[in-house]
């Protein structure tokens, strides 16, 4: 709170202080600089890999020791950070959703810290990571990211009904497998969300051949031989074609920017190959009739002797 006052004092009192105005606008373009977003990502990244080497549990005491230290550091940038702008912006701080994010995550862990329970706070860190998105917003200013961005929605779209007809695929055949599977195989079909997990499992090819065998033991030769051919056949239309045209769609729609320019570069090659033989043949067709019109003079000239 003294910070924050000092802070507005600094703004809005800079006369009575005996300050200039060029080193109140200094002092704030300094305050601003400290908490802007390339520091915060930094200070973002710092905490991140601090709590990631914190959840070593075989870190010798030193060590451990010196990454609360920085931990508690990161704190009080967070707060200082959190202070800082609230003085700078007041009312529109709190307009924007990532700001109201930051500022609960600083009273959480002051609150948790306050009540003797740091770890839980170092806990609650974490989902500072999330901030990390924040970095999506420098990224989309670039042009390859804004082009790649639309290549992905593109091949998303195209690939939607290929979507979602696999999805009711698996939703018939999780429905299905749940029927006739249930009682023998609870752990995989006990119930219509644990068959989709399977089915799932078995498009991507994991487990593809231990669960239709785990069944196959506890049944007899003609049911074990369907069971088998049932769950190939998953796996085969599924798994191997299901996915892969999937896969190759995208892929498609990926590559289809580029083989747009590469055609569109042809075109206009063609077209000025086109123009450079249509300039060649009227060239050749005036030589032409320049030579016949000097031919014809020369005979005129020669019958007028």
């Amino acid at each position: 709170m003294d910070f924050l006052i000092f802070l507005t004092m600094e703004m809005n009192e800079t006369d009575a202080a005996g300050m200039t105005a060029a080193d109140s606008g200094s002092r704030i373009d300094w305050l601003r600089s400290s908490v802007s977003e390339r520091v915060a990502t930094v200070a973002i990244l710092s905490n991140s890999l601090v709590v990631f080497l914190m959840l070593f549990p075989s870190l010798p005491e030193k060590a451990v020791e010196i990454l609360w230290l920085l931990d508690g550091i990161f704190n009080i940038y967070f707060i200082y950070e959190a202070a800082v702008k609230i003085g700078l912006y007041r009312k529109a701080y709190f307009r924007k959703l990532g700001n109201l994010f930051d500022f609960s995550l600083v009273v959480l862990v002051i609150v948790a810290a306050c009540e003797g329970m740091y770890e839980s706070a170092s806990g609650l860190y974490v989902l500072r990571i999330v901030r990390l998105m924040k970095m999506v917003s420098a990224f989309s200013r670039m042009d390859e990211f804004q082009r790649l961005f639309g290549k992905i929605t593109v091949a998303f779209r195209a690939s939607m009904g290929i979507i979602m007809m696999m999805g009711a695929l698996v939703f018939m055949l999780a429905v299905v497998m749940t029927i006739f599977y249930a009682h023998e195989d609870p752990d995989h079909f006990g119930n219509p969300l644990l068959s989709i997990y399977t089915v799932l499992r078995l498009v991507t090819l994991e487990g593809w051949y231990e669960i239709p065998d785990t069944l196959a033991s506890n049944e007899d030769v003609t049911r074990a031989f369907v069971s088998r051919l049932v769950f190939t056949a998953i796996v085969i239309f599924g798994g191997i074609f299901g996915i892969s045209f999937i896969t190759s769609t995208v892929t498609d729609k990926l590559a289809e920017d580029d083989n747009q320019k590469i055609l569109d570069k042809l075109d206009a090659l063609e077209r000025q190959l086109a123009g450079l033989k249509n300039t060649s043949a009227t060239s050749d067709r005036n030589a032409a009739r320049a030579d016949s019109s000097s031919v014809a003079e020369g005979a005129g000239c020669s019958t007028g002797s």
